[in-house]
């Protein structure tokens, strides 16, 4: 039976960001930027455009690293200088001709970048950074912030789950340091905090911030590493800090590894495997929007977890890879399951030159 998911298109505000429905794309790794230079493509343009207009509410992009040391992976976004500007602003303008609302994504890879064997930056390891490490980082997501604002987006989204650097940051497992930035769940967070004041201070009031963060890391304990990583106690701690510092909106989600981002084997039983944990966070005392992201495949449950308090909205990453005009569909056909069976088969292989793109869809992204 069909289920009635009018919540699922009406308008909502974070901040002065007014989106037509309550559908969010996550920031999804698409491997489309230019190599090396990370810059802007046709191909993602065009993508961005699909998404847009298939009635997407909020596009969020994809980690667009802020120091071309905090790279992850090949082809990824970078905004590191100002050349980028141009650029985003045609990712900005395509989404906005469409009536969406876009967010850029701004991260750094800390110990997972792609040239951690490096010294500075290109290594951050918490415990052995100094303050004028910590100083500069801080200041590129800052100007990071700066580009994206004057590409004309409409928010930020800092990057703080998926083990990246301000995931490391806040998690146990990573961060081991006895000064002000280290020991409980609130003193891991104060870099976090500090990236975010100096976002909002480049921003200005009016432009909205977001912050993606892990419920849970996830990590089964070892005798090397006894530590299970961050908790939901201390996602509960974080996100409350986050709302004093002027944090519009967080999106939820969890996980370190890969196979526990994006589980497979969905069925309509298992799915929306984090809400428990947005749950709790609501229950903590946080009043943000909650943007909740982890295997959500029907429109039944999305509905369910708007109408229930869960969430206020609800964001996908791999049904919008093999079904970019999902949300237009729905409108269309009242279909009730996303088309996404969960393979994980559409992600970018490590090999230099793959791309995302779901083998089962109809029709690929296109590639000019």
């Amino acid at each position: 039976m069909a289920t009635n998911a009018t919540i699922l298109f009406t308008e909502f505000k974070i901040r002065n960001m007014l989106l037509k429905n309550r559908f969010v794309r996550s920031a999804t790794h698409e491997a489309m930027a230019t190599q090396g230079t990370g810059r802007m493509t046709p191909e993602l343009v065009n993508l961005y455009k699909a998404l847009a207009e298939g009635d997407v509410g909020l596009i969020i992009s994809s980690h667009a690293a802020v120091t071309s040391q905090g790279q992850v992976g090949p082809r990824q976004l970078l905004i590191e200088s100002d050349e980028a500007i141009s650029g985003f602003k045609e990712l900005v303008d395509v989404c906005h001709h469409f009536g969406a609302r876009i967010a850029i994504q701004l991260a750094h890879g800390g110990a997972k970048a792609k040239q951690a064997e490096l010294t500075g930056l290109g290594n951050l390891v918490v415990d052995t950074l100094t303050n004028e490490d910590i100083a500069q980082v801080t200041t590129a997501f800052a100007e990071g912030a700066r580009r994206a604002k004057a590409a004309g987006a409409d928010a930020v989204q800092i990057h703080c789950a998926h083990g990246y650097f301000l995931s490391q940051t806040l998690s146990p497992a990573f961060n081991h340091r006895t000064d002000r930035y280290g020991g409980d769940a609130a003193s891991r967070a104060t870099i976090a905090l500090e990236v975010v004041r100096a976002v909002r201070n480049v921003v200005g009031p009016e432009m909205a911030i977001l912050v993606k963060m892990n419920s849970q890391d996830f990590i089964e304990p070892t005798p090397e590493q006894p530590s299970v990583g961050q908790t939901i106690a201390d996602t509960c701690v974080v996100a409350r800090l986050l709302q004093e510092a002027g944090v519009d909106a967080i999106e939820l989600s969890g996980g370190i590894e890969r196979g526990l981002l994006a589980r497979t084997g969905l069925t309509l039983a298992k799915e929306a495997y984090h809400k428990d944990y947005a749950r709790a966070v609501k229950q903590s005392g946080v009043t943000v929007p909650l943007i909740l992201v982890g295997g959500i495949r029907s429109f039944g449950m999305a509905a369910e977890l708007l109408e229930g308090g869960v969430a206020d909205l609800v964001s996908l990453s791999r049904p919008f890879i093999r079904q970019p005009s999902l949300v237009k569909d729905r409108e269309m056909l009242q279909i009730e399951r996303v088309a996404c069976i969960s393979c994980n088969r559409c992600f970018p292989t490590p090999a230099v030159g793959s791309r995302m793109a779901c083998p089962f869809a109809q029709v690929a992204p296109p590639s000019s």
